[in-house]
C-alpha cells in the first residue's frame, strides 16, 4: 500500500493539510472532539477575514458599499468554500488581513501594522504559496507606495522568481530526506 500521501512528488507547491490538521489538533482542547466548536470557529476565522477584505476593497475599489458587501460576502461559491472546516477559511482570514494591514501600513505607517502584516504573509505562506506568491507584488506596491513603479515591478519579479526558485529547492530538499528516511526505515526491519 502507497501510504506517501504527504509527500509531493515534485511539485513545486504544495497545499498544506498539515496546517489545517494542526489548528484541528490545537481547537481539541477547547471542542473536547465536538465537531460543531470547529465548524463554529472556522466560520468566524472566516469571517473575520471576509470583514477585512469588505473594508479593504470598500476603500480602494470605488464600488458601492452595497455592491462590495454582496461581492464579498454573498457570492454562492464563496459561501461554499468558506462555510466548512477547509483551507479556505484560513486562506481568506491571512489574505483579508494581509491585505487590511498593508492599507494600514500605507494610511500612517507603525511597527505594529508591519509586524502584523509580517505576520499574516507568514501564515499565507503555511497554506497556500502561490497565493502569496500571487498577492505579494500587490502588498508591497500597497504597503510602500513611494516607491517608483519600475522598482516594484523588479522586486515583484524577483520575489517571484525566487519564490519559484527556492519552493523548488525546499521541496527536493525535503523529498530527498523523506526518501532517505523511508529507506532506514525499511533498512531497520
Amino acid at each position: 500500500q502507497d501510504t506517501q500521501n504527504w509527500d509531493p512528488k515534485g511539485k513545486i507547491f504544495t497545499h498544506d493539510n498539515r496546517t489545517i490538521i494542526s489548528l484541528n489538533v490545537l481547537l481539541l482542547y477547547l471542542s473536547q472532539g465536538f465537531y460543531p466548536v470547529h465548524a463554529l470557529l472556522f466560520s468566524l476565522i472566516c469571517f473575520l477575514g471576509l470583514l477585512a477584505l469588505y473594508d479593504f476593497f470598500k476603500r480602494n475599489s470605488g464600488l458601492p458599499p452595497k455592491l462590495t458587501f454582496t461581492l464579498t460576502f454573498i457570492s454562492p461559491s464563496l459561501i461554499l468554500w468558506t462555510s466548512g472546516i477547509l483551507k479556505e477559511s484560513w486562506l481568506f482570514f491571512c489574505l483579508g488581513f494581509a491585505l487590511y494591514f498593508s492599507q494600514k501600513l500605507r494610511e500612517r505607517y507603525s511597527w505594529k501594522s508591519l509586524l502584523l502584516l509580517l505576520l499574516f504573509i507568514a501564515l499565507l505562506a503555511g497554506i497556500k504559496q502561490y497565493v502569496l506568491l500571487l498577492i505579494l507584488p500587490l502588498l508591497v506596491n500597497i504597503s510602500f507606495p513611494k516607491i517608483n513603479s519600475k522598482a516594484i515591478l523588479i522586486s515583484s519579479l524577483s520575489i517571484i522568481v525566487l519564490g519559484f526558485t527556492s519552493f523548488d529547492y525546499g521541496l527536493e530538499l525535503l523529498h530527498n530526506k523523506l526518501v532517505d528516511f523511508n529507506q532506514l526505515a525499511i533498512e531497520t526491519k
